[in-house]
């Protein structure tokens, strides 16, 4: 387990007080999903499904959810973020047509968040005339 030291800042505007809050987030050595895939279902979206080897594991960990992260490989500065609670599949809508995305998926508790998957390329479909 990794423990990271987070610091914020608050501003209360109406006494003009500021004062810092320090907490510890706890990171747990767990993995994302085991197993994950995804295919384009129409020239602008993209279906995602995920789980474990081990059937247990969510129950285990205790699994509050899981946060899919998407983007285009070559816009590092795009990322999106789409998150669910105890599902086991997502559909990824209004992208752009014909264009490849890099899918990663992490869970998380209730105080924690997993490492990221491995990124998954998967393109949405060309457009039908």
């Amino acid at each position: 387990m990794r423990k990271t030291n987070v610091n914020f800042h608050c501003h209360n505007l109406q006494s003009y007080f500021l004062f810092s809050l320090n907490f510890f987030l706890f990171e747990f050595s767990a993995e994302p999903p085991s197993v994950i895939t995804a295919f384009n279902t129409s020239s602008s979206s993209i279906h995602v499904t995920w789980g474990w080897h081990n059937e247990d594991y969510e129950s285990n960990y205790s699994i509050s959810g899981y946060k899919l992260t998407y983007k285009e490989p070559s816009k590092t500065n795009e990322v999106f973020n789409f998150l669910c609670t105890l599902s086991s599949s997502a559909e990824l809508t209004k992208l752009k047509v014909f264009t490849k995305y890099c899918v990663e998926i992490a869970s998380f508790t209730n105080n924690s968040v997993s490492n990221r998957s491995h990124c998954l390329l998967v393109s949405t479909d060309e457009e039908r005339e």
